[in-house]
């Protein structure tokens, strides 16, 4: 029997809608993400192979924040390490505009440590400049030996989103089919709240052909999806542009900048709790395949 995962839907929208720009037939698009910084600015990049293909021994890679600075990592397989980089964050001046301030990568993920991955420094990095709202720079990562292929970061900074509105549906859930219609999931605008109230300081890593999920510290990882697998349990609905759900008598609301499936409906939600998972202090979600996240949980 065929199904079909709402959030493998929702990932490959997602990750076009958090790439920003569409990657062209020069290069592909492996990764992109965002994270919020407590001077304001909003840290977005975009993860291309140029020219498309695999780079040997690239693992996985994503984004956090603490304060004003951002760590963005990622691991070569074949040589156990970690590698990246730090990027400070100013406060924006009178037009809008960001000191960036680049620095070798600080901390990688969560269990690099119990890994032994070792952090490499990058042969290079950016001078510390001001960048304006959207203006893009580029960061060379990862090389092939022969040079033919590069993984290379398009950053930009941005101004803080202005918010999500809540949902205003009063629809009984049901479960999604892949009959019901298109599904979209605008990340840029992307707002987390708990209990009733918002949560700041998150970061959002897309990858494509994924599942969504959302580490919350102390409370472990939450997988989520429209359609029932074994270990899930419906906890939840989505919501015009909202994704709800409850668990230990905490509420959790994650909202977007557009309608999630359709405008004035609403969708059962499935979740998969994995308490063990440790996170930063701060909100973390992101997209990975399905199977990934079952494996690691």
């Amino acid at each position: 029997m065929f199904r079909i995962s709402l959030l493998a839907l929702l990932a490959v929208a997602a990750f076009a809608q958090t790439s920003g720009e569409a990657a062209t037939a020069s290069e592909k698009t492996v990764m992109a993400g965002r994270a919020t910084v407590g001077s304001g600015g909003v840290f977005v990049f975009r993860s291309v192979l140029r020219p498309p293909g695999s780079l040997d021994g690239l693992g996985a890679g994503g984004i956090w924040s603490s304060g004003n600075t951002v760590h963005r990592y990622m691991i070569d397989e074949s040589s156990k390490s970690c590698f990246g980089y730090d990027v400070v964050v100013g406060t924006p001046d009178t037009a809008g505009a960001y000191s960036v301030t680049f620095r070798p990568l600080s901390q990688c993920e969560r269990s690099w440590e119990s890994q032994n991955l070792k952090l490499i420094v990058l042969p290079k990095y950016p001078a510390p400049k001001t960048m304006h709202d959207g203006e893009q720079i580029e960061l060379d990562l990862m090389s092939s030996p022969d040079g033919s292929r590069k993984l290379t970061d398009i950053i930009a900074i941005r101004m803080p989103d202005s918010g999500s509105a809540a949902p205003t549906t009063t629809a009984v859930p049901r479960d999604y089919t892949v009959d019901d219609g298109p599904i979209s999931f605008d990340c840029a605008g992307c707002m987390f709240w708990k209990n009733g109230r918002k949560v700041e300081g998150t970061s959002f890593t897309g990858k494509p052909g994924a599942t969504l999920w959302i580490a919350i510290p102390g409370h472990g990882r939450y997988v989520l999806s429209l359609t029932p697998h074994e270990g899930f349990a419906k906890a939840g609905a989505v919501r015009d542009n909202a994704v709800q759900f409850e668990d230990g008598g905490q509420k959790y609301e994650i909202r977007f900048q557009s309608a999630i499936a359709g405008v004035g409906k609403a969708w059962n939600l499935y979740v998969l709790h994995d308490a063990g998972y440790s996170t930063t202090a701060m909100v973390q979600m992101g997209t990975d395949r399905l199977e990934n996240l079952i494996a690691k949980h």
